[in-house]
């Protein structure tokens, strides 16, 4: 599982996005491959990870995520009225929030990084409750796991791997069974 989750993060890092070129630079060499030279006004596709690097250097643009401020503000105060039912959330949600920060951080947004930041920790938090009701009292894994991100996906996993074998050690005895 946890092999998945370097892989989808790997995958997104490294899917291409296009990118405006702010200023002329010279060639770059990622994971093996050689990339520009830069000339400024140019769009290009980039893997995002350099783009990102890039946007860090002044050199390009860092193309917006797909879900927006608002959207997480949505996502938030869904995931708290729903007492006990968890929302579904994009696969990438996490990866796109963590794109947001990064533009609210170099000020590309006029948004707050600590106000997104904060928003994003709540909703892991509500989820992580949810979650651990899921692992507890539901019988269908498959209904609780179409609604989760690829992280919440493998943390939900080894949670429920973990609480199975604790719940069997202490209810049904089988720790004494393994002395």
């Amino acid at each position: 599982m946890e092999e998945l989750l370097i892989e989808n993060y790997f995958n997104y890092e490294t899917s291409k996005v296009k990118v405006k070129v702010l200023k002329d630079h010279s060639e770059v060499t990622f994971l093996g491959n050689v990339y520009g030279p830069f000339i400024k006004g140019k769009e290009i596709e980039l893997p995002r990870a350099l783009a990102r690097i890039l946007a860090s250097e002044g050199i390009t643009e860092y193309p917006y995520p797909q879900i927006t401020f608002d959207d997480i503000r949505k996502k938030h105060h869904q995931e708290k009225l729903a007492k006990h039912e968890l929302k579904k959330l994009e696969e990438d949600f996490y990866l796109q929030a963590k794109d947001l920060i990064f533009l609210a951080e170099r000020k590309i947004i006029n948004e707050n990084p600590k106000e997104i930041k904060q928003l994003i920790n709540e909703i892991c938090l509500v989820r992580l409750e949810k979650m651990m009701k899921g692992i507890l009292y539901v019988e269908d894994f498959n209904k609780i796991t179409q609604l989760l991100t690829y992280e919440e996906r493998y943390l939900f996993s080894s949670l429920r791997e973990i609480i199975r074998t604790w719940l069997d050690d202490v209810l049904n005895n089988a720790i004494l069974r393994k002395l």
